[in-house]
């Protein structure tokens, strides 16, 4: 019976108070049997597959809608298009250093992710994910750099643009933290890649058949260029998705998460 109240601590401690003083309840009023088969069936791999069909279907509808609209309750705006009045450009991925400006940014496409795996363990608050981007187009108004290509070769160039990611994939795992019943996201385990990429760009290194030819050869290296940053790129983007997340999640139980994911509502922040 031990085992059995060491798992009835642990998910009180997961779901928060309210649920917490229900669970107990249930433990001290339920048959031995009938208790241990509810507890097994919350962390059956069937129960399991069922929270992680949910959360698929949420992310296909529900995020996918607020990309789309925005949200004024959850204070998020329309991510597509995302559009961005103004960007300072400050890219070190080397052999490329580039600083300078973009204005009249437009990134399309975000919300036709698709999600190619959910893994949740519900007991030891984790997930693994993986999804993809078929494609992302960037665009915008005028862009302003200069900069070199391995401290030899100038960068310059100004005008409109446009770049097409292909490909892009995103999976990891993130591990959710409690503290007094709320949960945080303590740890995110990222690995991005991107197929390729292709670029555009009017006027650089002043334009005619010079600016075709650093376009092409932008896009021939992007790819290695990305993979040899991602150990620097990749751990900066996961705290600010962390930073982001804790945000939105301030005050909120696992309960509170399983509710909004299950239609049930959601906090406004």
């Amino acid at each position: 019976m031990r085992s059995l109240y060491v798992v009835i601590v642990a998910l009180c401690l997961v779901f928060g108070a309210n649920a917490s003083s229900k669970l107990i309840e249930r433990a001290k009023n339920a048959p031995r049997d009938q208790l241990k088969a509810e507890i097994k069936a919350v962390l059956s791999p069937s129960f399991r597959s069922s929270l992680d069909d949910s959360i698929i279907n949420f992310l296909n509808t529900n995020v996918r809608q607020i990309m789309l609209e925005g949200s004024e309750e959850l204070g998020i705006p329309i991510l597509d298009p995302l559009k961005i009045d103004h960007l300072d450009i400050d890219l070190q991925m080397d052999p490329i250093a580039l600083t300078g400006t973009a204005d009249g940014v437009e990134v399309l496409e975000i919300s036709t992710f698709v999600v190619d795996k959910i893994k949740t363990n519900l007991l030891m608050l984790n997930a693994e994910f993986a999804f993809h981007v078929p494609e992302i187009i960037a665009k915008g108004v005028n862009y302003n750099i200069e900069g070199s290509l391995s401290d030899m070769i100038p960068i310059y160039g100004s005008g409109a643009f446009e770049a097409v990611v292909e490909g892009l994939s995103i999976s990891g795992k993130l591990y959710l933290g409690s503290n007094n019943s709320y949960i945080y996201i303590k740890q995110l385990d990222l690995d991005v890649n991107i197929t390729a990429l292709t670029t555009h760009f009017e006027g650089l290194l002043g334009g005619g058949d010079l600016s075709d030819l650093a376009n092409e050869v932008i896009s021939d290296m992007a790819p290695e260029v990305f993979e040899n940053a991602k150990p620097e790129l990749i751990p900066v983007l996961s705290e600010a998705v962390i930073n982001l997340a804790n945000e939105k999640l301030d005050g909120v139980t696992l309960q509170d998460l399983l509710d909004l994911i299950n239609g049930g509502g959601s906090k406004k922040k």
